[in-house]
């Protein structure tokens, strides 16, 4: 079946590294919390305005069969991560599977605001001050697209 086809196309191109490049790209002004009048002073800590795009580009990557979870995958990435007009080499460790849906990447990354430019939040005139420190869930689901031959 398609399904089928399209889990054992994701599978050979974890297992054979056929992934050459992957750029992730989020708008800032897509970001939304569960309180809307927290949105403008994040929009303004990202610089949304000079800098409207959080962008990952990969640049390198391994990946390794869990012996603890059968059918998935531990993925080593390298990358750029570009965040507030600030850009740094980062790395991080995902945990991918392939689902019905496509390729299921999962993990966290822990970031320091102020490597990126971002001053810890202030509330209550500075009496409650955030730390430097956040962590970065991410939870994905890519597709493979058809390939177009001509």
């Amino acid at each position: 079946t398609r399904e089928t086809a399209r889990g054992r196309a994701l599978t050979r191109a974890l297992s054979e590294g056929s992934i050459e490049k992957f750029d992730f790209v989020v708008p800032v002004l897509g970001l939304k919390s569960e309180t809307g009048g927290l949105d403008k002073n994040l929009y303004k800590a990202l610089k949304a305005k000079q800098s409207p795009d959080i962008r990952f580009r990969l640049t390198s990557r391994s990946v390794k069969p869990d012996s603890q979870k059968p059918g998935s995958y531990v993925m080593d990435c390298a990358g750029v991560l570009s965040i507030a007009g600030q850009t740094h080499d980062i790395t991080l460790t995902a945990d991918a599977r392939v689902s019905a849906a496509g390729l299921h990447v999962t993990g966290s990354k822990q970031l320091s605001m102020t490597a990126y430019g971002i001053k810890p939040p202030k509330m209550m005139l500075g009496t409650i001050k955030a730390g430097d420190k956040v962590v970065v869930h991410f939870d994905v689901t890519l597709v493979a697209a058809p390939v177009v031959t001509q």
